[in-house]
């Protein structure tokens, strides 16, 4: 048993070093995001077979699946799977799964896997599980992840009422002046760098970005990790719409709540959002629906 566990480690930890370069090759603007929101959508509607192929289109444009944290694309590639009676495939998308720092206890529990319990890869599953998460563990930048999270503590620190905005530009400029160098040094601080977030602990940096001045530097440094699918396409139209919150007229349409008639040249919104990675403004529309009539208690206020 300790031999097979060093082995699982041993191969998690090749497979998890080399899963980010193998990304790069591959432009996710034009290749990959598309068909991930296209396959979220039938997979809301319990469309499962058109889920899988258009995921495992996107897989093959691009070497693989992202785990974005909005859709978790191994999961319900695995999901499907079950659906569609593939147990062998969604082993190996559970695999991938955990390979994203993911906790198989995340998914264990769900009537939908199961069955995959009776099957005699299961324990092998969990074994791989175990050791996935200790590489992980052992590849991310700790020192980074803690300092993340505080530089996101403080964000949101200085803004507590009564907010004293002298206080909260300084954090600010020096929240800025931090990431850049972190970028600089290590690139995106994504999760293959400083670990997924946790209910606990969240290490996404959108918040803090959407605190930042310096958009002519981050426009095209964050649309480059985009396109390479290490960095969540939100990122950039939530650091640019959230700065045109208070002139009304926003370019993405991020905001739920946001209608045609406040988006500026509302006629090229789609082209604008596709280009950074974004689904098309009806489809976001179609999901937000789908979810509020699948889970009403999500979006009670």
């Amino acid at each position: 048993m300790k031999l097979k566990y060093i082995t699982a480690f041993l191969f998690c930890f090749v497979l998890l070093t080399s899963y980010q370069n193998d990304s790069c090759n591959c432009d996710y603007t034009k290749n990959y995001y598309q068909l991930v929101y296209q396959a979220e959508i039938h997979y809301l509607s319990d469309e499962f077979s058109e889920a899988y192929a258009l995921l495992k289109k996107a897989e093959s444009n691009c070497g693989g699946l992202l785990n974005q944290e909005e859709i978790n694309e191994p999961r319900i590639m695995a999901e499907c799977c079950m659906r569609l009676g593939k147990e062998k495939e969604a082993i190996h998308y559970l695999k991938s799964y955990v390979d994203h720092g993911m906790k198989l206890s995340n998914v264990e529990s769900s009537d939908i896997f199961a069955p995959l319990k009776k099957n005699p890869e299961w324990k092998n599953l969990v074994v791989y599980a175990s050791a996935a998460n200790a590489a992980l563990d052992k590849k991310i930048n700790k020192e980074l992840r803690e300092e993340i999270i505080q530089m996101k503590i403080a964000d949101q620190k200085v803004r507590q009422k009564p907010i004293n905005w002298q206080v909260a530009q300084k954090t600010d400029s020096l929240n800025e002046i931090r990431i850049k160098e972190i970028i600089k040094q290590y690139g995106y601080p994504n999760a293959d760098l400083i670990g997924p977030s946790t209910w606990e602990s969240r290490t996404d940096i959108t918040v803090m970005l959407m605190h930042f001045n310096d958009t002519t530097y981050f426009k095209p440094v964050l649309l480059d990790f985009i396109r390479k699918g290490q960095a969540d396409p939100n990122l950039l139209a939530n650091m640019i719409d959230s700065r045109l919150r208070f002139a009304g007229q926003y370019s993405y349409g991020i905001y739920d709540n946001v209608d045609s008639t406040q988006i500026k040249d509302f006629h090229k919104i789609d082209e604008r959002r596709m280009a950074i990675g974004l689904p098309p403004f009806k489809l976001r529309k179609k999901k937000m629906e789908i979810l509020r009539k699948k889970y009403p208690g999500l979006f009670k206020n």
